[in-house]
């Protein structure tokens, strides 16, 4: 079976293994410094994002979304970072009658 295709206004999924990298990433002063350009430059984070035109700002909101993805796991509390590493219990359901 095939996985479905990924659907564009969900977040993107990320593990512990992900939100370590990009914090080590951020706390190395190079490569804040590589990480503060991808977010304010490249994804355009904290600039408007409507244009005149429609595609414009539908493209910029994209750029916009990657860069606040990552801020996102920049600034991942380490309390969120203890939760992802306890495995994961299946979800319980309503009381079952006999």
């Amino acid at each position: 079976m095939t996985k479905p295709p990924p659907q564009p206004w969900l977040p993107p999924r990320y593990e512990l293994a992900d939100v370590e990298a990009i914090q080590a990433l951020a706390r190395d002063p190079a490569h804040k410094r590589a990480l503060d350009w991808i977010i304010r430059e490249a994804c355009m984070t904290y600039d408007e994002t409507f244009f005149p035109d429609e595609r414009n700002s539908a493209y910029a909101q994209g750029r916009r979304g990657v860069g606040l993805a990552i801020v996102k796991l920049v600034n991942y509390p380490p309390a969120a970072r203890d939760a992802l590493r306890r495995p994961k219990t299946p979800a319980k359901r309503g009381k079952e009658k006999a």
